[in-house]
């Protein structure tokens, strides 16, 4: 009889475990506050904190991306349509090649 309760409070346990941290584990991570993804065959990339650190200034080629969390953000792109930009998950408009992300 014993053996059978701590069998069944064991089973409890795991099943209690998996339900309680199944909903954090299941979901996915925030969004970056800033993604910028060349799509085309290369676009310089300048990122600052305004009027303060770059954090990044150079040229990124197809495929590549950077990403950034904690805005605000400065962004100066070489080409626009060279690169696609999410805030915080959210796809851009093409349009001018320097912004403000907030």
């Amino acid at each position: 009889m014993t053996a059978a309760a701590c069998l069944l409070a064991a089973v409890l346990y795991v099943l209690l475990s998996e339900r309680g941290s199944g909903s954090a584990a299941g979901r996915p991570p925030p969004p970056p506050a800033l993604l910028i993804r060349v799509t085309g065959t290369r676009c310089l990339v300048f990122v600052r904190r305004p009027g303060g650190d770059v954090l990044v200034n150079t040229t990124l080629t197809s495929g590549q991306s950077v990403r950034f969390d904690g805005p605000p953000f400065d962004v100066v792109l070489g080409d626009a349509s060279a690169a696609t930009v999410y805030v915080r998950g959210v796809p851009r408009p093409a349009g001018p090649t320097t912004f403000t992300v907030f």
